[in-house]
């Protein structure tokens, strides 16, 4: 297909988070390792694989045979079927406070399971998130999220939900210690579950994905504690940040903080397919051995996409990638901190494993976004925090990154 025909038909689709009007498309074509290539031909290093997804990188010939045997065999099922067992099997030896998953097709439908199991299980109504999480976009999960720039257009929203303060989020203005922050923020949320006795579950994102804002884990410690106290569920949404993207399958779990209900996605399939999944811990798993489950979906622990994240966390395990994203994390963050050292435009360099924010001092992450896009590089611009946010494949290099941060520092030298 030609240039032009590819852009009359990008224009009949319903872009995410723009309008068409606005919408300046780069259509891709394909992808290789850690670049893609747009319609015209154009090369561009991902430095955000995909939407954080594509973990292994594009075009991996063992995954995609992987799939295509699979499909071959069993194409699709109503039922249960021998993929989603042996994913089951491998997930719950890896993280073994957890005895039952489901699996559903994004982030935001495993929120809704996590928060329909909580109200489920505990026979209580109201749900507590925190300030500045993004937990995704349908109604339940956009309930919890606290953009109200999201919000606002589909109000009313689901009820009896409602947001408390993280340490990151009481005002800079006061002179406090880091754990006078934690204190005061627990005792708000004491107060808050305070106000009722029906709270059902807490959710809590441990690194907000987006801005890469980095929850004390005194504070999650401190989260534990109280949901304990109270007999309330607590669930760590790590959609973003969990897989080995921070440098742990479960953050908050690896953390000893182990959660009642533990969400993962985008990287369970490097991307090739959609796939998430809820865990639960035993007290859970027991009472849905008893009681159904009432939630289900078409594509429901789909075995295209079983397949596809079996072999996904074959290859990680197999290939020690996660010594990687540890190896090359360090590397970014080195890099990164000199430039912070070098250029006043950037305020604050954050992150851990392969998910790092450079944070600006003034207004002008979106023309380093698209300064670096004309360059070739791809990073994601999020205007409500003020960064660019980074979060590049685990397979990539000591060189990309070099070549990432080159641009970068061209971009920066440009700017002033």
């Amino acid at each position: 297909m030609d240039k032009p025909q590819a852009e009359e038909n990008d224009k009949l689709i319903l872009h995410s988070f723009i309008s068409g009007k606005e919408y300046k498309p780069v259509i891709l074509r394909q992808g290789s390792g850690c670049y893609v290539t747009d319609i015209s031909g154009k090369r561009y290093l991902d430095m955000k694989s995909g939407e954080f997804n594509v973990i292994l990188g594009y075009g991996n010939s063992e995954l995609i045979d992987y799939i295509l045997n699979a499909g071959r065999k069993l194409c699709y099922s109503p039922k249960s079927h021998e993929l989603q067992g042996i994913l089951a099997s491998k997930l719950i030896k890896l993280l073994p406070n957890f005895k039952k998953v489901y699996f559903g097709t994004s982030g935001s439908e495993a929120v809704e399971v996590a928060l329909k199991i909580s109200r489920d299980f505990s026979k209580r109504k109201k749900i507590i998130s925190f300030w500045g999480a993004f937990h995704g976009t349908t109604f339940g999960a956009l309930s919890c999220t606290s953009d109200p720039s999201l919000k606002k257009p589909f109000t009313p929203l689901v009820p009896e939900i409602v947001q408390c303060l993280t340490p990151m989020d009481i005002s800079p203005k006061v002179e406090l210690g880091d754990e006078d922050r934690v204190s005061i923020a627990l005792s708000l949320l004491e107060k808050q579950i305070n106000m009722s006795n029906d709270v059902a579950a807490i959710i809590v994102e441990p690194i907000y994905s987006a801005g890469v804002r980095i929850i004390p884990l005194s504070f999650l410690s401190g989260v534990k504690k109280i949901a304990e106290k109270y007999d309330i569920m607590l669930i760590s949404d790590e959609t973003g940040v969990g897989y080995w993207r921070v440098g742990h399958l479960s953050y908050l779990n690896d953390c000893a903080i182990t959660p009642d209900i533990l969400i993962l996605g985008k990287g369970l399939t490097s991307g090739y397919l959609p796939l998430s999944a809820v865990l639960v811990n035993k007290k859970i798993a027991e009472y849905y051995d008893e009681h159904p489950f009432l939630h289900g979906q078409t594509y429901t622990g789909h075995p295209l996409c079983c397949a596809a994240a079996i072999k996904t966390l074959d290859i990680i395990l197999r290939e020690k990638l996660y010594k990687n994203v540890e190896k090359m994390g360090k590397l970014l963050k080195q890099k990164l901190s000199a430039l912070k050292d070098k250029y006043r435009e950037i305020q604050e360099v954050r992150g851990k494993g392969l998910l790092w924010a450079i944070e600006f001092q003034e207004e002008v992450n979106n023309k380093v976004e698209q300064a670096l896009l004309k360059t070739g590089v791809i990073v994601d611009a999020l205007d409500f925090t003020n960064t660019i946010d980074l979060a590049p494949p685990f397979i990539i290099s000591k060189e990309e990154i070099e070549h990432f941060v080159k641009c970068l520092e061209n971009v920066l030298t440009s700017l002033q």
